[in-house]
């Protein structure tokens, strides 16, 4: 949905990765969007879009269950405890 990521040292904010119609979207449908799934990368410039969104997601709508893709290891990861 998003096109890219908030990278300041890019000079890429908000407004140039489309976050305003998808916070618009959200909200018009308000009844209808009951949870918000974020799937960003785990660099900062992931973190910092998925924590800016989740601030504006919630200031619209206190209800909203706004939840994150998990990461860790993978199920086909093999690794040996000693």
């Amino acid at each position: 949905m998003l096109h890219g990521k908030i990278d300041p040292l890019n000079n890429i904010g908000p407004d140039e990765i489309y976050i305003t119609p998808l916070l618009t979207r959200v909200k018009r449908e308000r009844e209808r969007v009951q949870e918000v799934i974020l799937a960003t990368n785990p660099t900062m410039e992931g973190e910092a879009t998925a924590m800016f969104l989740t601030k504006q997601f919630k200031t619209q709508n206190q209800e909203l269950k706004i939840t994150r893709i998990g990461r860790g290891i993978t199920n086909r990861s093999r690794f040996r405890i000693r």
